[in-house]
């Protein structure tokens, strides 16, 4: 690289351009746009979260209902064991559900126990025809304890089945 001498000359000098006030406020204004924008997209995307949540927390409330007309009966029928086998499950069901609709997120190991905990529930319901088995051996260590989204795997089993 070479270098030159040079004179400072009026030619040379920089001129600040005339008063910077205005485009400085352009600026900010578009900035604090843009950072209002932002705020709303985050809240519509927490909305949409909230709305899932409550549909799948109104669905999970049909089926207690379902359960609860179902334990009805049975007590009716005066079906003690079956009545008492579906009153457990029941208790248990629910008291998942409680734990994971005031839980963001729940580990995946709590997630699947709390399936275990609903398909045992749906298959007292159908007086044991059917059985099931969840085998967690895929799982990585590591991952058993990740965490996972609240109310999306048990909603998407108790609509599959």
């Amino acid at each position: 690289m070479f270098f030159s001498a040079r004179y400072i000359t009026k030619n040379y000098i920089k001129k600040k351009p005339p008063s910077t006030s205005f485009s400085n406020e352009r600026l900010v204004q578009s900035r604090n746009q843009t950072m209002r924008l932002n705020e709303l997209k985050m809240l519509k995307k927490r909305l949409d979260e909230s709305r899932a949540e409550t549909k799948s927390l109104e669905k999970s409330i049909k089926r207690l209902d379902t359960v609860l007309i179902e334990l009805v009966r049975l007590i009716e029928k005066d079906s003690s064991a079956h009545s008492e086998s579906l009153l457990s499950r029941f208790s248990k069901h629910h008291r998942h559900l409680l734990h994971e609709g005031a839980s963001h997120s729940i580990s995946v190991e709590e997630n699947l126990e709390y399936l275990e905990g609903g398909l045992a529930l749906m298959s007292t319901m159908n007086q044991h025809s059917w059985a099931f088995e969840i085998n967690n051996s895929g799982i990585a260590p590591i991952n058993i304890n990740r965490k996972v989204k609240s109310l999306q795997l048990s909603s998407w089993m108790f609509n599959t089945l």
